[in-house]
């Protein structure tokens, strides 16, 4: 994607660790983050922890933060039963298939942590959830900052 963005002329393009975000950029310098499908591959809850308290710093006042990470729905559940079936690992269904092949041990760890705690994370580190729904296979979570938050 980076390689990408550069050879369509924009210049101004970060290439790093979601971890080091706050390197980056200034305090109450973005108006949004969108972190897609990063914090699975971040086996750690306190560098989550790190990660949003980084991105609540450099948030303006009414900055919001969009998450787009795995989540167990119905669809999710198939996909993951048809991962084991290799007949299956062809046409328009292969790079889902695979990708669950390639990240079990990842999304293993993520989905139950981040199921069942998701709310919790991001009210510690200074978030209110705004929306959170479903689609295709993600789960989508819009959170915007809380000002009063200590950081």
């Amino acid at each position: 994607m980076v390689q990408h963005a550069r050879q369509l002329g924009i210049a101004n393009i970060i290439e790093d660790d979601a971890v080091n975000l706050g390197q980056h950029f200034s305090a109450d310098s973005l108006d949004a983050i969108i972190l897609s499908c990063i914090l699975h591959h971040i086996p750690d809850e306190k560098q989550w922890e790190c990660l949003f308290d980084t991105c609540h710093r450099v948030l303006t006042k009414d900055g919001v933060l969009f998450i787009r990470e795995p989540y167990p729905n119905l669809f999710f559940i198939i996909l993951k039963w048809a991962s084991r079936v290799k007949l299956l690992h062809h046409g328009f269904l292969k790079p889902y298939l695979s990708s669950y092949e390639t990240e079990k041990h990842l999304l293993d760890y993520f989905l139950d942590r981040w199921q069942r705690g998701r709310w919790e994370y991001l009210s510690n580190c200074g978030f209110r959830i705004e929306r959170d729904r479903s689609w295709w296979v993600h789960r989508i979570t819009t959170a915007r900052k809380v000002v009063s938050h200590p950081t």
